[in-house]
């Protein structure tokens, strides 16, 4: 049987009592998160704007010196990062309409630096006054990875992790400070929210080619159930080879301009490379123009496919694996440097998740500590539990003192990583 339903005086005390507690009295796993009743309509993207400019406008050094050591009023003046904090309360965030467009994103550095202005101001508000002065800006700074999380473009996702990334290391920093709660809970929410990098690097991959209409001509043509003329593929081979070699593009106001001949190293390189790409082509097919045009087509979506694969192994098992390389066929070694491939984006979500991880499993040894007054003589033991090693798919290494009042816990550098892969936590039983 249901159990009955509040009385509604009692569901009016009870909401007037969650908007009245501060952030600090929140849940732990919910530090992170903006209450719903604080979002609003609108695109934060367009509101903004203002603060971007200030961003634009700034000193850049002293921008970079602020975040490295943020004491005293911010380099964009008073109440601008609020003003942000405020703007990301909007629940819609506009990106640009075509993520795969070959142009600049104006925005996008400016969002970065914005990002790590709001975790270097939560550093400060932490330390001056507190977790619930820290909360709002490191708030901001989430909704700011999880909209640029959002995007379709790449580049706009990876700016979203590394605001996350900042996020994380803010947090880092103020994890022993006094009156900071234990963040075992408030980490495990954060990878719960993790942003999604596979839904952009499919798109990306979904891309037909650096000149993706001309090669999607010529994946109409070789799909059409009509013969084109032999003509018609001369023609068509001479604007691939134009443009992937080349770079040229007709204009597309003057479809009927006559094209410009091949200059003679695209000549040279046509009739070097040309019976390679032939070999990888459908047995039969005709004529020769068509032959090349279809060994193109099957060698990249062969190599696209090998990409695509890549996005659906744990980053810890597919790190361990060589990384790829041009095999010996000509065909390979020539479009391989051209495929789209995903593993900057998944290394640098597996960064963060690794991160998170190490701050995580540190703060599970404090909040184990807190209760039992001592760090536990193995991983086994601790509760809540240490999380693995995203990199190793094992537990980070640990050691404990002989009395029990100060521990490690370590990742190991992997071969072939760059420095600061493996974090390191030293982690002491608070006083009393």
């Amino acid at each position: 049987m249901p159990p009955s339903p509040l009385p509604s005086p009692v569901r009016l005390a009870l909401l007037c009592l969650l908007l009245a507690l501060p952030a600090a009295a929140a849940p732990p796993e919910l530090l992170l998160r903006t209450p719903p009743w604080e979002l609003r309509e609108g695109d934060a993207a367009a509101a903004l704007g203002p603060t971007l400019e200030r961003v634009r406008a700034a000193d850049r050094a002293a921008v970079d010196a602020w975040v490295e050591r943020p004491e005293g009023e911010g380099p964009l003046g008073p109440r601008a990062l609020d003003e942000a904090a405020e703007a990301l309360e909007l629940t819609g965030f506009a990106h640009p309409a075509d993520p795969l467009a070959d142009r600049p994103d104006p925005d996008l550095e400016p969002l970065r630096t914005l990002g790590r202005l709001l975790a270097a101001e939560g550093v400060r508000r932490g330390r001056e006054a507190g977790w619930s002065a820290a909360t709002p800006p490191l708030r901001a700074a989430v909704r700011l990875g999880h909209r640029l999380g959002e995007a379709q473009g790449l580049t706009r996702v990876l700016v979203g992790l590394a605001v996350q990334q900042r996020v994380v290391q803010a947090l880092e920093a103020l994890a022993e400070e006094p009156g900071l709660p234990h963040l075992h809970a408030t980490l495990a929410d954060l990878t719960h929210q993790r942003i999604d990098v596979l839904p952009a690097a499919w798109t990306q991959l979904a891309r037909p080619a650096l000149n993706d209409p001309l090669i999607q001509q010529a994946r109409d043509a070789v799909d059409a159930p009509g013969e084109l003329a032999n003509a018609d593929w001369d023609e068509l081979l001479h604007r691939l080879v134009l443009a992937l070699a080349v770079g040229f593009e007709p204009d597309p106001e003057k479809p009927d301009e006559p094209l410009p001949p091949l200059p003679p190293a695209a000549e040279a390189a046509l009739a070097a490379f040309g019976p390679a790409f032939e070999a990888v082509a459908p047995p039969g097919v005709q004529p020769r123009a068509r032959r090349l045009i279809e060994g193109v087509l099957a060698e990249w979506d062969r190599l696209r496919g090998e990409a695509w694969a890549d996005t659906l192994v744990p980053y810890h098992v597919l790190r361990a694996q060589p990384p790829r390389v041009p095999g010996p066929g000509l065909p390979e070694r020539l479009l391989l440097p051209l495929i789209a491939s995903p593993l900057p984006a998944l290394a640098a979500a597996a960064d963060l998740d690794r991160r998170m991880a190490a701050l995580q499993g540190a703060e599970a040894l404090r909040e184990h500590a807190a209760r039992a007054g001592r760090f536990p003589e193995t991983l086994a033991e601790v509760d809540p539990p240490v999380p693995d090693d995203p990199f190793t798919g094992g537990p980070p290494g640990y050691a404990v003192s002989a009395d029990g009042r100060s521990a490690t816990l370590r990742q190991e550098p992997l071969p072939g990583d760059a420095p600061g892969r493996a974090h390191t936590h030293r982690v002491e039983v608070q006083a009393d």
